[in-house]
């Protein structure tokens, strides 16, 4: 089982850090490198790209004493972590089976098959590919990992370890903080008894801190979207849409994406309303099923609860739904199937044929997590319309040093939202380092949040070039605008940094001896 985990993943060991966090995580950031306290420290309390997680970080550490910034050390650990959940959910499938069926804890071949089949189900699935492939989401599985381990030793009464493995699963990610109540769920079926509430008060309250945690990180990095700007309808619209996305890409996993874009999902398009109609059929025919098939409430409402910390209720990021939300949340359906196997060969046999073709779904999907290119291109072949996905292979593009290809896929963003200024704003960047100074200007202009006037624009400009380090393109523009005092001192200021005091000393001293009729500066945040 491990081994075929391992050799449907393999191709990911090739593969290299990526623009999309990566850049920001590893290889800019020095402070996890190490570990000493001065490290550690900072691992204890960054929240930086809104997350808490200092155990994910320790473990990026240990991969970087072994490996520097080769990223083959870091997926070596994921897939790694990976085959490990996957042990993890066959344990968990056959303690599952043994339980539901009230036999003692020898197993037998074929239920051995049967969480067998289950395991590889969760484990080669394409939608497994973002969470193992993208080195960022170490502590997803990481996470996955402790918490696995909690539910074990939880059906197997050691309550007391199952509150130990909890710890460490808050501390490598947010993801299971559902676990309580997947615990009263498990309560109900398949151990058959009353639900015990005041046991799981140590959990709830690990729980409720890292959720706590959580919100402080989001918050601290500005990634909370507001329900002003982003309201209840759509949240509801969002969270419905979700919920059916992972059944149907669990049941169809094709035209999978790294980024399935932010949109507006009214809760009255009927879209919306068909996926709000068909969440509340199945949970009320579950509910109604209750006595006869127990194992299906418990697993309706397993994969609920996983979803509740990810479909948009506090909204954080430009994704509207992702394939590693799945990974959690999608186990309990794994283990239906496996049961299904065990008492239906037609099932067995279904199970078997769909292994080998999940497989080659997941090698291939690997391919587009090879690098930043391939990244977003797969997201553009999803969806043409991602702005977001455009945006980014543009700047990609750009830092290669390829910026007639980004200013492609720069007009192409721009013609899906002629007001986005972030767009706008990194389109003027490009324009001028091809010194097209008019297109770049107009470009910047049109990103202002108010009109400046004619006059005071091309210093804006200008200070913006500076304050992105783009001196060279600073020199070069700022020699083209028309001059007042400002300007002087900008363009003295930039030959300046640029190693070249000769030239700008005549500058600052005309900006010095200038009067200043320059009006306010506007805040640009550049």
């Amino acid at each position: 089982m491990a081994a075929l985990t391992v050799w449907a993943f393999l191709p990911c060991l090739g593969n290299g850090f990526v623009a999309w966090d990566d850049d920001v995580n590893f290889l800019a950031n020095p402070a996890f490198r190490g570990l000493a306290w001065g490290n550690v420290r900072w691992m204890l309390t960054t929240s930086l790209n809104g997350h808490y997680q200092p155990l994910a970080w320790l473990s990026a550490a240990l991969d970087f004493l072994r490996g520097g910034l080769d990223p083959r050390a870091y997926h070596e650990t994921n897939l790694l972590l990976h085959s490990v959940n996957a042990a993890l959910v066959f344990l968990l499938a056959l303690r599952a089976c043994r339980l539901a069926r009230g036999r003692g804890d020898k197993a037998e071949p074929r239920e051995l098959a049967a969480a067998a089949g289950a395991a590889l189900l969760f484990a080669l699935h394409p939608l497994r590919v973002e969470s193992v492939a993208w080195a960022t989401e170490r502590r997803q599985l990481l996470s996955t990992a402790f918490a696995l381990g909690a539910i074990l030793a939880y059906l197997r009464g050691r309550r007391g370890l199952s509150l130990a493995l909890y710890v460490p699963a808050l501390l490598a990610d947010e993801l299971w903080m559902p676990l309580p109540a997947i615990l009263l769920v498990l309560d109900a079926y398949p151990l058959r008894r009353r639900p015990r509430l005041r046991e799981k008060l140590p959990f709830a309250a690990l729980a409720l801190a890292d959720g706590c945690a959580a919100l402080w990180a989001q918050g601290r990095q500005g990634a909370l979207t507001s329900v002003r700007s982003y309201g209840v309808g759509e949240r509801l619209g969002q969270a419905a849409y979700g919920i059916v996305f992972y059944l149907r890409k669990s049941l169809v996993p094709l035209d999978l994406s790294p980024l399935y874009a932010l949109t507006r999902r009214s809760f009255a398009e009927p879209a919306i309303l068909a996926c709000a109609a068909a969440v509340a059929l199945a949970s009320v025919a579950c509910w109604r099923a209750r006595e006869r098939r127990p194992w299906a409430l418990a697993a309706w409402a397993c994969y609920l609860v996983c979803l509740v910390p990810v479909l948009g209720w506090t909204q954080a990021g430009p994704q509207l739904v992702a394939d590693r939300y799945s990974y959690a949340s999608c186990i309990p359906w794994a283990l239906l199937a496996g049961a299904a196997a065990l008492s239906r060969p037609g099932a067995a046999i279904a199970l078997a044929c769909s292994l080998p073709v999940l497989a080659a779904l997941s090698r291939r999907q690997l391919a587009a997590w090879r690098d930043t290119e391939s990244l977003w291109a797969q997201a553009l072949r999803v969806d043409p319309d991602n702005r977001p996905a455009r945006r980014n292979l543009a700047g990609y593009l750009a830092a290669r040093g390829r910026p007639e290809e980004a200013l492609k896929q720069y007009s192409a963003a721009e013609a899906l939202c002629p007001s986005c200024a972030d767009v706008l704003l990194e389109k003027a960047f490009v324009l001028a380092s091809l010194a097209r100074f008019p297109e770049a200007l107009a470009s910047f202009r049109r990103a202002l949040p108010a009109d400046p006037g004619e006059a005071q624009a091309p210093a804006l400009f200008g200070e913006a070039l500076l304050r992105r380090g783009r001196t060279p393109d600073a020199v070069r523009f700022l020699e083209t605008a028309p001059r007042d005092q400002r300007r002087e001192a900008l363009l003295g200021a930039a030959l300046a940094a640029s190693g070249d005091p000769g030239r700008a000393l005549p500058h600052l001293r005309r900006a010095l001896s200038a009067k200043d009729d320059a009006p306010g500066r506007n805040n640009l945040g550049l």
